[in-house]
């Protein structure tokens, strides 16, 4: 046995980019990094050709494929620009430029904003198709707990639906955003660190505090549940007192 034989059925052989790629992704680096702004004329195609020193075809099956996923835009005969982004137009490559590994912070941050505000419309506003549908999410996170690569995309899933039954179009949009980053950067530390179980009762608790139709008891329910998320990923000890949000029976306990 050679020394190469045991990676030899675990590795791809090498793929060289065509100059399409690379002027893609040089036209996409400059979105990303603002010199190119939404609204902007992409210059003309001998324009580009020149200062790319490659051939005018090139340049048109460059912009294809952004104009395929969504960075620009075709105006007819004005031209093309470079499109506004949207939830559904960005990806993975844009969005990871956002956010580090030390900077997971900031997305528990616009969560808190986001999502407990999302739970406190939804408590009100959340319709019987809106906590049936959570209740499946529920019942498909129970039936995956021995499976990770099912189960934790099925958290995400269960925010998004909550944010939904808010029935607040902004919010959703911005959760489609909030979820490609949790995703990415949040998924990969938190199925590490957190007990599939103790995360099945708390998403729980969520889907049953809106039916109790309390916003302020709702609210508090998901910053509490977001705030022990961020406390494992840091280590931090879980402060002594009640879970807030905790439904009964009895209507809605009394929140500090």
């Amino acid at each position: 046995m050679t020394k190469t034989d045991p990676i030899a059925g675990s590795v791809r052989t090498i793929e060289i980019h065509s100059a399409a790629h690379q002027v893609a992704a040089q036209i996409l680096g400059l979105i990303r990094d603002g010199v190119l702004k939404a609204g902007d004329s992409l210059p003309s195609e001998a324009e580009l050709a020149a200062a790319f020193g490659v051939g005018r075809s090139t340049i048109r099956e460059a912009k294809g494929a952004l104009l395929a996923r969504g960075f620009l835009e075709s105006r007819g005969k004005r031209g093309t620009f470079v499109a506004s982004p949207t939830a559904e137009s960005l990806d993975v490559e844009m969005l990871a430029h956002l956010l580090s590994y030390e900077a997971i912070h900031d997305i528990y941050e616009a969560r808190q904003i986001v999502e407990v505000g999302a739970a406190r419309l939804a408590a009100t506003r959340a319709r019987p198709e809106d906590l049936d549908a959570l209740d499946r999410i529920i019942g498909s996170m129970e039936r995956a707990l021995h499976e990770d690569e099912t189960f934790w995309p099925l958290t995400v899933a269960f925010h998004r639906q909550l944010v939904r039954a808010s029935h607040n179009r902004t919010l959703i949009s911005l959760s489609q955003v909030i979820s490609r980053l949790v995703t990415v950067h949040q998924m990969p530390v938190y199925r590490s660190i957190v007990d599939k179980g103790e995360a099945l009762a708390e998403h729980r608790r969520l889907a049953e505090v809106l039916r109790v139709r309390d916003p302020e008891q709702a609210g508090n329910a998901m910053a509490h549940h977001l705030d022990q998320s961020d406390r494992r990923r840091i280590g931090a000890p879980e402060p002594p007192g009640e879970v807030p949000g905790r439904a009964n029976a009895s209507g809605p306990e009394p929140v500090a």
